[in-house]
Parts: structure tokens; C-alpha cells; sequence
């Protein structure tokens, strides 16, 4: 027997986390016996004797494995079921257009909008794909801009796609990202019966901080999208995500004015998505009072979640993005006169020179990742950063400063917080 390759050991107050990254199973011990622990996981085979039972729960779980076990064959199989090749996902930009404009977002606003034509072949590619047999769930996600400009185009697609499913027997998921000014009750009512069955809507903390960032004329933002929140239970799920900065974390006043304004139905319903904005660098007191902000969020009903490191959906062989122009790429971020497929009037998705659009893996040897022990709960850089990495560089190098640190606070935070 050896130990696993993939054992984390994360000190967390007064105790140790031990972790397996390729299982995602983790236990604690104290301080005072984190040695002994570390010592029985290290020399397996010194003490399968002794402790016969421990041993072949921490086989189980992956903890440590039989000599011959080549444990890179596990996690490319891992990545391979994260790759659910039984979805296809599409990502639709209906337009470029926004009501807001915050200060972080990274579209540019192009007065864009998908025509007639685009909305048809979508719906004939969606029939497509949805009548491959080994496809079971189609994946719906609406993104901007702000989606809910395109109103008409969000409910005539998703509505198709819905009932094309219920007729084939596959499941659906709609899932529409929005500021969530432009929603109200005759929509949220109509959206359900269409299909969406999921909203992430964003805050930027206290009323004050957000109402600056996100502007409208006469109204407050932060008021309507509270109130629009308390009228999805019901209907759709929710996931209330706060942008956090260093000025704008301000955790008891978030609370207050989010329990202030929620339901307790609404609260129940949803998720507060907590992400830092990607402009802001790491900073530790403000990482204090994330956590601070999420122990009061559970006190008080409303259930808290770090983004975790996750393979990016660009790395899913069944997903694609549209434009607004009909042009097609992998990344949501590039520029839709950037990407390098369009699609045609019978729906078929074309490629540049008949190749389908490939993506640097970061299972080959020029890959830092290959010999990572994170790389089964990182998964490496984003596929475009991969991408421009080889165009200036021989490797796939690590795009994280201090990745020891930053793995294993997104590992406590993730289970812990």
C-alpha cells in the first residue's frame, strides 16, 4: 500500500483537515495528533496490522491506494466525468446591450441584437442536438449584457427548447444571468412556464454601495432587485451574488439590509454566491470578513457559498457559446467579432477550415499541472489562458502566486465556512 499523492494536510484553528484531493473526502484530527496521522498515512504498510479497519476506510476514500495504482488514470477519469458528455450546454448572448453600467463588467455594450434569422437556426441547432441519442440534459444559459433587453428572444428559445425536451423525454435546465432590474411578476410567471428554472443575480453589497455602482433614473436598484428576489419562490430558484471589494465588505450591514428586505420564503430560495471581483487582488482582512459575513449569513437563514476551484465549462467538449451576432467560441469573454465559428441557417456550427475548436490540455507534458498535486480540485488554468500561455510560452505554467495558500483557504472555505 502507499499513500495517496493527492493527501492535503491543512492546519484549521486547533485542528488539521486532512484531505484527498482525487476523492474530495476529508476528516479532522487535533494538533497534538496530526503527526501520528501523517505518519500512519505515509507508511501504510507498517500498520495495516495494527489498525486493519482504519485502513480500509482511508482505501475507500482514497487516502491511500495499492502500489500498483497509477492515480493519474483516476484523475483523468475524473476529469472526464466533469466533462458530462451526456449535457450539451449552450450559451446564448441574445445582445450586447446593458441598462447598467458597472464599473468591473467586461463587455464593451455594442448595440447588438440577435436577428430573426440567428433565433431560427439557434432553435434548428438546439433540435440538433437534443435528438443525438447519447445527449440526456440540455443545458440553457442566458448571459449579456443584460439578457432580459432581449425579453422576447429569451422566452421564444427557452420555451422551444422546454417542450422539444418534455417531447423527447430529456431533461432541461434554464439558467439566466441578470442585474434583475427589468424583472417583475408578469415576467417571473411567464419565464417559469417557459422553462427558467434558475436566476444569479448580482449585488454589490450595502444599499449605498450598490446603488452607485448600479444606476437607475428615479428608482433604486438595490430596492428592486430585493424586491423582485422575494417574488421567485415558487417559480425559480436563486442565487444572489455579491461582487465583493475591499470597500464594499461590509458584512453586519449586508445582513441587516438583506433580512430588512427578504422574505423568509425568499431566503430559503436562494444562495448567497459570494465572488471578489476580478480586478481586486486577494487581501487577507478582507478575506476575515468574508468569512465573518458568512457565518452571520448561515445564522440568519440565508446559506452561504465560495466559488471553489472548478473546471471551466470551455473545457466541455459539449458546449458552445453564441453571440449576439451569431459568431460561436468557447469563452463567453472573447469578443464576438473574435471567435472563430458561426452558424449557418440549418443550424449546423462551423469551424474554421472544417477543425473543431481544440483546447490545450493540461494532461501533456507541457503542462506544469500534470504534476501537481492540486491538479484534481484546480484543474489549472482556464482554457483561453492556456491557450494564450502556449502562444508566448513552451508550457502550461501555474496561474496562481501562492497556490499552496490559496488551494487550501478555497478548500476550508468551500467546506468549512
Amino acid at each position: 500500500m502507499k499513500t495517496s499523492y493527492y493527501n492535503y494536510y491543512i492546519p484549521y484553528g486547533d485542528d488539521y483537515i486532512i484531505y484527498n484531493g482525487l476523492s474530495e473526502f476529508y476528516f479532522t484530527v487535533s494538533k497534538e495528533r496530526i503527526k501520528l496521522f501523517e505518519e500512519l498515512l505515509k507508511n501504510p504498510d507498517e500498520y495495516i496490522n495494527l489498525y486493519p479497519d482504519f485502513y480500509a476506510r482511508m482505501n475507500n476514500l482514497r487516502f491511500i491506494c495499492d502500489d500498483e495504482i497509477n492515480e493519474m488514470e483516476f484523475v483523468r477519469l475524473k476529469f472526464h466525468n466533469r466533462q458530462h458528455h451526456e449535457e450539451y450546454h449552450l450559451m446564448l448572448l441574445p445582445t450586447y446591450q446593458c441598462n447598467l453600467r458597472c464599473w468591473y463588467c467586461i463587455q464593451e455594450h455594442a448595440d447588438a441584437y440577435m436577428s430573426p434569422d440567428i433565433v431560427s437556426a439557434i432553435k434548428l441547432h438546439i433540435h440538433k442536438k437534443v435528438n443525438e441519442e447519447h445527449i440526456k440534459l440540455f443545458t440553457l444559459s442566458w448571459f449579456g449584457g443584460e439578457p432580459l433587453l432581449a425579453y422576447d428572444i429569451v422566452k421564444e428559445i427557452t420555451s422551444y427548447s422546454n417542450q422539444l425536451c418534455k417531447k423527447l423525454n430529456k431533461k432541461f435546465d434554464c439558467s439566466i444571468t441578470t442585474n434583475g432590474t427589468l424583472l417583475n411578476d408578469v415576467r417571473i410567471k411567464e419565464l417559469h412556464k417557459a422553462g427558467v428554472t434558475h436566476y444569479q443575480i448580482t449585488i454589490d453589497g450595502i444599499k449605498a454601495d450598490h446603488d452607485k455602482i448600479k444606476r437607475l433614473k428615479s428608482v433604486s436598484a438595490y430596492e428592486t432587485v430585493l424586491k423582485n428576489i422575494n417574488l421567485l419562490p415558487g417559480y425559480s430558484t436563486c442565487a444572489l451574488r455579491f461582487n465583493y471589494t475591499r470597500k464594499n465588505t461590509k458584512p453586519d450591514q449586508i445582513i441587516s439590509e438583506l433580512n430588512q428586505r427578504l422574505s423568509k420564503e425568499a431566503k430559503k430560495n436562494l444562495i448567497l454566491s459570494i465572488e471578489r471581483v476580478w480586478q481586486e487582488q486577494e487581501d487577507r482582512e478582507t478575506e476575515r470578513k468574508i468569512e465573518y459575513l458568512c457565518t452571520i449569513a448561515r445564522d440568519s437563514g440565508i446559506f452561504p457559498v465560495i466559488h471553489r476551484f472548478d473546471m471551466c465549462y470551455a473545457d466541455k467538449p459539449s458546449f458552445n457559446c453564441i453571440f449576439p451576432n451569431g459568431k460561436i467560441g468557447k469563452c463567453d469573454n472573447d469578443g464576438m467579432d473574435k471567435v472563430p465559428a458561426h452558424i449557418e441557417v440549418d443550424g449546423q456550427i462551423i469551424w474554421p477550415d472544417g477543425l473543431k475548436y481544440t483546447i490545450p490540455a493540461i494532461f501533456d507534458n507541457k503542462s506544469e499541472c500534470y504534476s501537481c498535486k492540486y491538479l484534481p480540485v484546480c484543474w489549472g488554468p482556464c482554457p483561453a489562458k492556456r491557450k494564450r500561455m502556449l502562444q508566448r510560452q513552451t508550457n502550461i505554467s501555474c496561474f496562481l502566486p501562492d497556490k499552496d495558500r490559496m488551494i487550501t483557504e478555497r478548500i476550508i472555505q468551500a467546506n468549512f465556512w
